[in-house]
């Protein structure tokens, strides 16, 4: 099972082929089809990385601390 996002009709949906080259379900255009766990360890990964970033950003806030910049790796 793969997921895509088409770029031309921003529609998100699962496609029965593997990763690869497909075509969106609404509108037809041709898309990229990413592995599903894979897609979904991406989207978690940016999460994650997202709530550590706040989580830096409140406690300096709460210290009165300007804030340190952080790497974010995706």
């Amino acid at each position: 099972m793969s997921i895509y996002r088409c770029p031309h009709c921003k529609h998100l949906g699962e496609h029965t082929a593997p990763a690869g080259a497909g075509h969106c379900a609404r509108c037809g255009g041709e898309t990229k089809l990413y592995d599903a766990v894979h897609f979904i360890n991406q989207i978690l990964a940016r999460y994650t990385a997202a709530l550590r970033e706040l989580d830096v950003l409140r406690e300096a806030s709460a210290d009165g601390v300007p804030p340190r910049k952080i790497a974010i790796t995706h």
